[in-house]
């Protein structure tokens, strides 16, 4: 499993400190997701997200990072309404 840190609107990779990517074989990699996390709020990050690969290399997750400016997940913009 690789761990990577993208950003939202670019879709790059980081690679270091203010150093972004556009391949994922050239970006940062981290162990887990704590460490990337750690790494987000460190440099106070925005607008990013973890991005997780298997062993094949396909995407199978998009983690949106917590407190990052980013937006909301499908179906965050749904709200309680109060039985009438």
């Amino acid at each position: 499993m690789t761990i990577l840190i993208q950003q939202v609107g670019t879709r790059r990779f980081l690679a270091g400190t203010d150093d972004w990517v556009t391949e994922a074989r050239d970006a940062l990699t981290f162990a887990d997701t704590r460490h990337a996390l750690a790494y987000c709020r460190r440099h106070s990050l925005e607008n990013v997200r973890l991005v997780v690969f298997f062993k094949d290399k396909k995407v199978s997750l998009l983690l949106y990072v917590p407190g990052s400016d980013t937006p909301a997940p499908a179906g965050g913009g749904v709200r309680a309404v109060a039985a009438q």
